[in-house]
């Protein structure tokens, strides 16, 4: 079914309720979410006998005609713009039906929760998780960059991962088409401020490179808990995005030269897509090991959800991989710091074990995966990650360092200034007294010197006076 054309702006959205039928086919059942500008319901098609999503444009009460309008345009955008893409990361879209005055979009029903639940229920993300994550988001933003597309909103909450472990990216609201028209409206901002572009922020042209800044903050987001730039209100947060760098990524490990090169503030030295997909998939052939194949790490591979059966053996997996390659590549941690690094605890006990003169034997397990470790040590497929985690490292401590040093010398020219201002008055308040001091003694000149004029002449001070 097609959508009707739009003779005139809908009146403001009555509220729908269960058991409320769209289109004179779809039957509304629960709402499962809302936002700003929709409600998601789970309904049940009566003709297909089957369960389906549908999204319904909420118009709050007093928005003007011409708003309500855009409102339902960007609506029917987002349907166009998901529907000509075909994608396993991009949510399906069925039909779309106008009722009421205002477009219905009808797509499948998934099982899933956003990034941003999750982080809210179970906290950041493992660094393998969000890698397949991230080559999933490339994979949909792949197919809609090609099909000249641009997503505009690529942010933790429009990121679902499914019961089965597909990653899928929703809501195309703001994306926009070469054949589109811009929209604009008063007071509304396409993109959330935690995630959007500098450029965009600035109102500067933009294109494919602001939706990889996007979702380099998402990703950011993911493995560490919280967005790089968020500064608690819009403005602030949107100064920090134009003009700070990103916070201190203290859990990314091996993804952090990825996400810093995401980050760049101009589109032009950020990584392009297809560099990025090859950096996070050589990541993540790193981290599983050298029986991990190109093929594995599709976009669109499923991610274990927390929680599930799965997800703790892949967890446990990569903990033992961590292990091993932290003993073998970083070799430069003290040991006291090495459990933060992913080193085991039989390292520790390994360690003991040498004090005491004892030294225990690896196992074979262990001798296999060292030996698998150093055999790509010597292949050369780590030393460049590892010379770009050492040049990242120094520079934040050269960036350290200089801060220190224009903290020491601002409070050295305080303490200089505050120094020269007390000598200042005390020069001043002695000038003011040797001043005074010569006004007094003039005073005191003046006084005397009518009395000696007047005075009674001494005897030997007469020329004529008696011998």
């Amino acid at each position: 079914m097609l959508p009707t054309a739009l003779g005139h702006a809908p009146d403001p959205t009555p509220t729908s309720s269960p058991s409320q039928m769209v289109g004179q086919r779809y039957s509304l059942r629960e709402a499962v979410g809302s936002g700003g500008m929709g409600t998601v319901w789970r309904s049940h098609d009566e003709l297909l006998r089957r369960d389906v999503a549908i999204k319904e444009v909420v118009i709050p009460p007093g928005v003007p005609s011409k708003e309500r309008e855009l409102l339902c345009e960007r609506m029917l955008r987002e349907a166009r713009a998901a529907a000509a893409l075909n994608h396993p990361a991009v949510v399906s879209i069925f039909d779309v039906v106008t009722d009421l005055g205002r477009p219905w979009i009808v797509m499948e029903l998934l099982d899933a929760r956003s990034i941003a639940d999750i982080i809210k229920d179970d906290g950041p993300l493992p660094v393998r998780d969000v890698v397949e994550i991230g080559l999933a988001v490339l994979g949909a933003l792949d197919t809609a960059h090609n099909a000249g597309v641009l997503h505009r909103d690529v942010k933790p909450g429009n990121i679902l991962i499914t019961t089965p472990g597909r990653v899928v990216l929703t809501d195309f609201g703001a994306a926009r088409s070469p054949n589109d028209t811009p929209l604009t409206s008063t007071g509304l901002l396409l993109g959330s401020p935690q995630y959007i572009a500098p450029e965009r922020a600035r109102g500067r042209p933009f294109g494919p490179a602001s939706d990889l800044f996007s979702l380099g903050s998402s990703l950011y987001a993911a493995v560490e808990g919280r967005p790089p730039f968020d500064r608690g209100d819009p403005m602030n947060t949107m100064t920090a995005v134009v003009c700070d760098p990103p916070d201190d990524m203290l859990r990314a490990g091996a993804l952090a030269p990825i996400l810093a090169s995401l980050l760049a503030k101009a589109p032009e030295d950020r990584w392009d897509l297809q560099r990025t997909q090859a950096e996070l998939t050589a990541l993540l052939s790193e981290n599983s090991g050298a029986h991990n194949t190109a093929s594995e790490t599709a976009p669109g591979k499923a991610v274990a959800l927390r929680g599930s059966s799965s997800y703790r053996e892949a967890v446990s997996k990569e903990r033992v991989n961590q292990r091993i390659v932290a003993r073998d590549v970083s070799p430069g941690v003290p040991r006291r710091h090495r459990a933060s690094s992913g080193v085991s605890d039989a390292g520790s006990r390994r360690s003991a074990s040498v004090r005491r003169g004892t030294r225990r034997q690896p196992t074979q397990f262990e001798q296999t995966s060292i030996t698998s470790v150093s055999e790509q040590t010597n292949s050369g497929n780590t030393s460049g990650r590892h010379r770009r985690i050492a040049a990242n490292a120094a520079e934040r401590r050269a960036a350290k360092q200089e801060r220190r040093d224009r903290t020491r010398n601002s409070s050295w020219r305080h303490r200089e200034h505050k120094s020269g201002v007390r000598l200042w008055l005390v020069l001043t308040a002695l000038l003011l007294a040797l001043v005074g001091a010569a006004f007094a003694v003039n005073y005191a000149s003046a006084s005397d010197a009518p009395t000696a004029a007047t005075g009674t002449p001494t005897t030997g001070t007469t020329a004529t006076g008696t011998p």
